[in-house]
């Protein structure tokens, strides 16, 4: 007999997470919670980290901790006045029919009131009468692009966003929300993984990608800011091919107001919190021997395992306890 409806338990919700990856339907879960299925399916969408992609579980995995603080912020807005009257999503459906895309009104149009992860889940919802995610430019077939040769960088970039300039309170840990970035590459294949790992509270992050393209590269960046954005003030990069485009400082200059910072060539001790992080990475996606295929699952699974262990350098807190203390430390300094 099936449960009379109820909130999901925090329990529940790690039981979800555990199923999916044990292969089960959600069919199957259902069953085992005795819950209706259409319950298990509302969880897994509403609490899927990017709604602004297609969804996909394979890239972006239930993950039980993010879908508790989803339900405690979808609770806290019960009963708020919604964004979506008629007014506004008239407005908006007239500019994607103009062909803008989300972020081009969220920055281009005054006083429009909406982020622009809130247009994209309102496209997959189904608010706008003629337009659909069908018609994102991301669905439509993509021109073919000429080869172009290598451009190498400009060697002021160095000098303007040297590691020497980076001030001395991200130097020496004081400050919360700098970051180190590197890409880990998967043996016996074109995929990256590009790491983030917060200086201060050694927090680390990291997101599977196809290859190094610029485009991969930005679903990284973007997949990581929709989740640590207002804790990212700055992030220091090796002098990668793929982190020392004009185009990747813009993302991050110009679209995240995110400063960058370039360690010296053949010098990873200076981003020796990520090298480290790197390392233990290696123990869920090996270098030399893979035996089965690297998946955002694995990568995820290795992430949560480091960051909820303790370290001597917090004092033997975990990275996730120090980095949602520091959080809302900030968080509350803000107010």
């Amino acid at each position: 007999m099936l449960m009379k409806y109820q909130t999901l338990s925090s329990y529940e919700r790690v039981e979800i997470e555990v199923l999916l990856k044990e292969g089960y339907t959600q069919s199957e879960i259902a069953r085992k919670l005795r819950r209706n299925q259409s319950t298990i399916s509302r969880e897994v969408h509403r609490s899927y980290r990017r709604q602004d992609v297609h969804f996909d579980l394979n890239l972006f995995p239930y993950d039980a901790s993010y879908a508790d603080r989803v339900a405690v912020e979808n609770k806290r807005l019960r009963g708020v006045k919604t964004k979506a009257t008629k007014a506004r999503v008239k407005k908006i459906e007239n500019y994607l029919m103009k062909d803008w895309s989300p972020q081009q009104i969220t920055m281009g149009v005054k006083n429009i009131g909406v982020s622009t992860v809130t247009i994209y889940s309102w496209i997959y919802q189904g608010r706008f009468e003629n337009f659909t995610e069908n018609d994102l430019y991301f669905g439509r077939r993509p021109r073919k692009v000429k080869y172009m040769p290598k451009a190498r960088p400009d060697k002021s970039l160095f000098v303007t966003h040297s590691i020497d300039n980076r001030p001395a309170l991200v130097n020496s840990r004081q400050q919360f929300g700098h970051w180190e970035a590197d890409g880990v590459e998967v043996i016996n294949s074109k995929k990256i993984i590009y790491t983030f790992v917060e200086r201060k509270t050694r927090l680390f992050a990291a997101v599977l990608v196809p290859d190094k393209t610029f485009s991969s590269v930005k679903l990284a960046v973007d997949t990581f800011m929709s989740q640590y954005e207002d804790s990212v003030k700055s992030i220091t990069t090796d002098r990668g091919s793929e982190f020392t485009s004009y185009a990747f400082i813009r993302l991050l200059k110009h679209e995240y107001n995110v400063k960058i910072w370039y360690s010296h060539a053949y010098s990873p001790q200076e981003r020796g919190t990520n090298e480290n992080r790197n390392g233990r990475l290696r123990r869920y996606v090996p270098k030399r021997k893979v035996q089965r295929k690297v998946t955002q699952n694995i990568v995820s699974y290795g992430v949560r395992r480091m960051n909820n262990a303790p370290m001597g350098v917090l004092g033997w807190k975990s990275p996730q306890h120090q980095f949602e203390k520091a959080r809302k430390a900030m968080l509350k300094a803000k107010k």
